[in-house]
């Protein structure tokens, strides 16, 4: 029961034992005062009437009767009676009438008895008779009726009155208490909040001490962070250049072409410094770390400005960059070319810096073995030949069946609007082999061919057309799931981050089928969460009280933002395949792993690795903690 309910109640309650208190004491005391006031009417009327009857010197019965007959008729009697000095009654009038001026409950409950009047009729010293009257009580009556009624009113207004200050009161005193809940509610699912602490003081403790589990929950998770990002880069990252070793690179590619999205597609690109034993010995070895530590900060500064690009210092004299999701190999590799070549030039080398490049288009149909040996056979060549430019690779096995934008926008318009995709579920298991949910990545039906989104979300992407296909996949993954007993796991794009209209259109559909709702799991990559996580945490607050799940995939590579994640509610982690590879025979991604299961279990989230390939991964995983896999 509400506090609203149970104070207007309270204030009916405490108005009804107060309205019957008054009700019969005030009863009581104008019963009293009604009888007395009847009781002096009654001696009045009497010595008035026998005063006038003395008067007519008359005592002829008749007139007598007349006489008294009118006086009856004219005032408000009971009865008037007169009797001889014998006691016999001579004159008699009584009204007999029932009394309907108030209910019989009342009269019943406060009977109002006043003594009649009582004179003497006499004619000189020659006593005639005895008058008694008595007025009735009808009136009186009446009157202990009305006054009940609107003592009745009274208390009905005064108990609203009471009741709606009352309420506005509580809902300023509750307003804290409201805020309170809301943080406990928020705590209970897993975003850990803070809130201003009320001025109540009963609630300010409980506030604050809420206040402090959500901070030592904040700040435990970016501690937590901030030291599997240095494990991270302790175990995986090059001494002197910042970069990725050989290793983790290679690790990260490949789970990049395992993947069934437009990050599966990018391009590779590879250089090297030439004759780096012999600068070392010619120039200085620290000279040309230093030489290094500007190549690798050159590649750093083209990170930062792709979405999900990482690089590498494979060897002493090798470097690589991977850039997901782009193929223009021009539009990328041309300054970036030039921006090394830049940096060479500026360090004051006594020799020529030599720095041969290779570079070519991957998709998720290139074996990352067939990849590396097209590169690195363009790279040797380019070193042999002395070029100060980047050969490329084109034998990508990049399925295209548009090569120009505009095919491709002509052929997915009309996929888009005629709705020519489908998902393809397929199992994500727990840890006891049971069903978690079926991912469904989307395929485009492209004539006789069935492309995977690897092969046509970069298209989308350049036309800006990503979140008309989140329309359609929200759709058929509702589809699904009615013809299911399975969660409906589904990708999203990030382009849905930006973009608040198609986040309502579709929040209010899934508003139209709440069941199914609440079956849909629905994720978005790491790597382009957190430059929109003002819309992420949108999409959260849109979609959760609905019932979805939502979590977020290929989490690792910015481990160390992950604290910043404490406050959205999330129900689960899919772990970056990069990490997975090789898992049972890499103890430092083990470690890795355990302090990010870790810190999932610790907020309440599920932790999925992706792309477990073998039985003895899967093992491994199961033993640092993982709750399902992929």
């Amino acid at each position: 029961m509400s506090l609203y309910k149970q104070l207007w109640l309270s204030i009916i309650a405490m108005m009804t034992f107060a309205f019957i208190g008054s009700f019969v004491v005030s009863n009581i005391s104008a019963k009293a005062y009604l009888e007395q006031q009847l009781h002096l009417k009654n001696i009045d009327n009497a010595n008035s009437l026998a005063l006038s009857l003395s008067s007519t010197q008359s005592d002829d019965p008749v007139m007598l009767e007349l006489f008294i007959a009118a006086q009856y008729d004219s005032g408000h009697y009971q009865f008037i009676r007169l009797e001889d000095p014998q006691g016999q009654v001579l004159i008699e009038k009584h009204d007999s009438r029932l009394i309907q001026e108030a209910p019989a409950w009342l009269m019943a409950m406060f009977p109002i008895s006043a003594e009649p009047g009582v004179a003497q009729i006499s004619s000189g010293w020659q006593q005639l008779g005895t008058l008694t009257l008595n007025s009735h009580a009808r009136f009186a009556y009446a009157e202990l009726w009305k006054s009940s009624q609107r003592l009745l009113i009274y208390f009905m207004l005064a108990a609203l009155l009471c009741g709606l200050i009352g309420s506005w009161l509580l809902k300023l005193i509750t307003r804290p208490l409201d805020r309170t809940v809301d943080l406990a509610e928020a705590i209970g699912d897993r975003r850990f909040i803070t809130t201003p602490e009320p001025r109540t003081r009963e609630f300010r403790s409980v506030v604050r001490a809420m206040n402090r589990l959500s901070e030592r929950v904040r700040t435990m998770l970016e501690d937590e962070s901030a030291k599997l990002e240095r494990w991270r880069r302790d175990m995986q990252l090059d001494s002197i250049t910042g970069l990725m070793n050989r290793e983790p690179f290679m690790d990260q590619l490949g789970a990049l072409l395992q993947r069934d999205d437009e990050s599966s597609t990018g391009v590779l690109m590879m250089f090297r410094v030439s004759r780096l034993q012999e600068l070392n010995r010619s120039q200085g070895r620290q000279q040309m770390d230093t030489v290094l530590i500007h190549l690798g900060k050159a590649l750093q500064d083209r990170e930062q400005a792709f979405e999900g690009a990482f690089s590498a210092h494979l060897n002493g004299s090798d470097f690589a960059l991977a850039v997901p999701g782009y193929d223009d190999l021009e539009a990328l590799i041309s300054p970036l070319y030039q921006q090394l070549q830049s940096v060479a030039d500026q360090q004051g080398l006594t020799e020529p810096l030599m720095l041969p490049a290779a570079a070519g288009v991957f998709d998720d149909n290139t074996e990352l073995s067939e990849l590396l040996r097209l590169v690195d056979t363009e790279l040797a060549q380019a070193e042999q030949s002395g070029q100060q430019s980047v050969r490329t690779v084109n034998e990508a096995t990049v399925t295209k069946p548009s090569s120009t934008l505009s095919e491709w926008q002509d052929k997915l318009d009309r996929a888009l609007v005629e709705s020519r995709f489908e998902l393809e579920p397929y199992p994500v298991m727990d840890c006891n082999g049971e069903l978690l949910h079926m991912e469904a990545p989307v395929r485009l039906l492209l004539g006789d061919e069935r492309l995977s989104a690897g092969q046509f979300m970069l298209w989308l992407k350049k036309l800006n057309w990503c979140t008309r296909l989140d329309l359609i996949v929200v759709e058929q993954a509702l589809q699904l799931a009615e013809n299911s007993e399975s969660p409906i796991c589904i990708n999203l794009s990030t382009e849905l981050l930006s973009d608040r209209e198609t986040m309502l259109k579709i929040a209010e559909r899934l508003q139209q089928a709440p069941e199914l709702a609440s079956k849909l799991w629905l994720e978005l990559p790491e790597a382009g969460i957190y430059p929109y996580l003002e819309g992420f945490r949108t999409l959260c607050s849109l979609f959760k009280p609905l019932g979805c799940r939502v979590g977020v995939e290929h989490v690792g590579p910015n481990v160390s933002q992950t604290g910043s994640l404490h406050d959205l509610g999330l129900d689960y982690l899919k772990i970056d395949g990069a990490f997975v590879q090789h898992i049972d025979q890499h103890s430092g991604n083990q470690i890795f792993l355990r302090g990010l299961c870790t810190i999932a279990h610790s907020i309440g989230l599920l932790a999925i690795a992706e792309q477990v390939n073998t039985q003895e991964q899967w093992q491994t995983l199961k033993e640092l903690g993982v709750d399902g896999g992929t």
